[in-house]
C-alpha cells in the first residue's frame, strides 16, 4: 500500500478526533471565579476555530502525545481575553502550541446584575490520538 495513503488516512483519523474533543470541550467550560458570584459567566463564542487554528501539532502526534492543556483566562466586561495563564500539568508541547492562540479567543462577556463584569474561566485544550 502507498505510504502518502496511510499518512493522510492517519491524519484524517487524528484532525477528525481532534475536532471531536474540541466540541467535548466547549461543554466543558468552567467557571473559576468562586469569590466573585456573577449571574452570568462568559461564554467562549470562537473555541471550535480556535482548535481549528492550532491543529494538532505534528512533532507531538509524531511523538504520540497526548493530553490536557488548561488555561486559566480572565475575560474583560467586552468579552476579550485580558489575561491569562497555562495551568501546571499541560504538556509542554502541547501548551507551546496553544499559547499563541489564546489573545485570539472570544467571549460573551459575564454579567452581575444586569451589567457586563471582568470574570475568570477556566478553558481545556484536549488531544487526544486514536
Amino acid at each position: 500500500m502507498n505510504h502518502s495513503i496511510i499518512n493522510s488516512a492517519l491524519l484524517k483519523h487524528i484532525l477528525i478526533s481532534f475536532f471531536l474533543t474540541a466540541l467535548f470541550s466547549l461543554s466543558n467550560l468552567s467557571a473559576q471565579d468562586k469569590g466573585h458570584k456573577v449571574d452570568k459567566y462568559p461564554k467562549c463564542t470562537n473555541l471550535v476555530e480556535v482548535h481549528q487554528a492550532i491543529g494538532y501539532p505534528k512533532d507531538a502526534a509524531k511523538a504520540g502525545i497526548e493530553g490536557k492543556v488548561m488555561v486559566k483566562v480572565k475575560v474583560d466586561k467586552n468579552g476579550k481575553v485580558s489575561s491569562h495563564e497555562i495551568l501546571p500539568g499541560s504538556p509542554k508541547e502541547l501548551a507551546e502550541s496553544v499559547e499563541p492562540h489564546i489573545a485570539s479567543l472570544t467571549f460573551t462577556p459575564g454579567e452581575k446584575d444586569g451589567k457586563a463584569v471582568a470574570t475568570m474561566v477556566t478553558l481545556p485544550f484536549l488531544f487526544k490520538l486514536k
